[in-house]
């Protein structure tokens, strides 16, 4: 008999935790939920849509309002997105704020984001400055790995990264700042500790 924890076990004991964290917060995020629960009801979509969480939205809600508390730059007015907000939702303040609250990181968590895009673009909230739908969903595809439709698992390779850059855009308006060249492999990691080491 081999021991350890059982894979399942923890991820009801993590489901249960994100579900007591986030049930508090409920009130908070009502009408944000109650459009969404309309939108995703199985009456109302399709077989490919995808299915509202209610607990998971919460931390999506939750993170989107604590990064733009840490990162004051990507202070927004009303739904106004980019693909650079949408990558550092995924990529930094879900992480963060699951970290800060005890919780691991939900599987369902990009998909939440796409469908939260989606309802805001499909009703016309989404901030008229915000980048089009296709572009804001370009990280959830290549960082969430989610297909045409949202869904995980069969998404296709993207051809180039674009999720750290800003769009043409939003660099016209004047929105967000062109950021400093990457570099195109990770030579200049080893370069830095070469430096480091000497």
């Amino acid at each position: 008999m081999t021991s350890g924890i059982d894979p399942n076990d923890f991820e009801r004991s993590n489901r249960v935790l994100m579900e007591k964290i986030t049930d508090p917060l409920r009130r908070r995020h009502e009408t944000n939920l109650h459009s969404l629960a309309k939108r995703a009801h199985p009456s109302t979509r399709s077989e490919d849509s995808i299915a509202l969480d209610p607990a998971v939205m919460i931390v999506v809600l939750e993170a989107r309002a604590a990064s733009e508390r840490w990162f004051p730059h990507m202070a927004t007015r009303g739904n106004y997105w980019t693909r650079l907000q949408v990558n550092r939702l995924i990529s930094i303040g879900i992480p963060n704020w699951c970290s800060r609250h005890g919780l691991l990181w939900p599987e369902s968590a990009c998909e939440q984001v796409w469908l939260l895009l989606d309802m805001l673009h499909d009703t016309g909230i989404l901030h008229f400055d915000s980048d089009t739908i296709e572009e804001l969903r370009e990280p959830l595809r290549c960082y969430g790995q989610l297909d045409e439709n949202g869904r995980p698992g069969t998404a296709q390779s993207i051809q180039q990264c674009r999720c750290y850059w800003p769009t043409r855009r939003q660099l016209e308006l004047g929105l967000e700042e062109n950021p400093p060249p990457m570099p195109d492999s990770f030579d200049w990691y080893r370069d830095e500790q070469e430096r480091a080491a000497s």
